[in-house]
């Protein structure tokens, strides 16, 4: 056979009895496999990223054409393998093309599963048959709605504290030291407190907690230094 001396359409006819007997070939390969398996026999010394499809190929939920057409995507080969035989059968005809609705509202236009991405995949295959335009407008999803900031929340004063109040587990010591610094800093020992929790996010730790008496003691001696004494 000289295929310089064919034609362009004697050329097509011979690419198409060759496909069809590659897709014979690997039917008879299929089920020589499944025998092989049935048999327990050890077939590790097959390596192909196609051989896990062969078994569906020799029951019949594959077709062969599809190995074929889609055997650079396995991705692909296995969502086909959950087609029905009839949107198989239309996939190994033609040019393989399909509709699909890239934007709800506008017409879908033909393209090939091999040049979608795995989202369009997933819009078009599902429930085991290839989606009409309207299945694929419902599976879609709406629009995401413009963001809206929530209402401001009512402003609430937060209630007064006595200094002596916001770390009751401070000692006597400690107590002394943030009074005395705070006389130095022209600050109220609340104001200081405060600003030693906002720098260290934390106070430091207590030896011994002052008692109530000392405590009211203090608040005693620096009435006159805090506007919440």
């Amino acid at each position: 056979m000289n295929l310089k001396k064919m034609t362009v359409a004697e050329l097509y006819t011979e690419l198409s009895a060759a496909i069809t007997q590659t897709a014979a070939g690997i039917l008879r390969m299929a089920k020589v496999l499944a025998e092989l398996q049935s048999r327990r026999e050890d077939l590790s010394s097959f390596t192909s990223p196609l051989l896990m499809f062969l078994p569906d190929v020799a029951s019949g939920k594959l077709l062969p054409e599809m190995l074929i057409r889609y055997g650079a995507s396995p991705a692909i080969v296995s969502m086909i393998a959950k087609l029905v035989q009839e949107d198989q059968k239309k996939l190994a005809t033609g040019d393989g093309k399909v509709e699909v609705v890239e934007e709800v509202g506008k017409e879908p236009r033909r393209a090939r599963l091999i040049d979608m991405t795995q989202a369009r995949l997933t819009q078009v295959i599902g429930g085991g048959h290839i989606r009409s335009p309207s299945e694929q407008t419902k599976h879609m999803a709406p629009p995401p709605k413009p963001y809206m900031a929530p209402p401001p929340k009512p402003y609430t004063p937060r209630p007064a504290q006595r200094p002596l109040d916001l770390a009751p587990a401070m000692d006597l010591g400690q107590w002394t030291v943030l009074c005395d610094k705070a006389e130095k800093a022209a600050k109220t020992p609340e104001q200081l407190l405060i600003l030693w929790a906002v720098q260290f996010n934390k106070l430091p730790p207590a030896k011994v907690a002052a008692t109530r008496e000392q405590k009211a003691a203090l608040r005693d001696k620096f009435q006159g230094q805090s506007a919440h004494a």
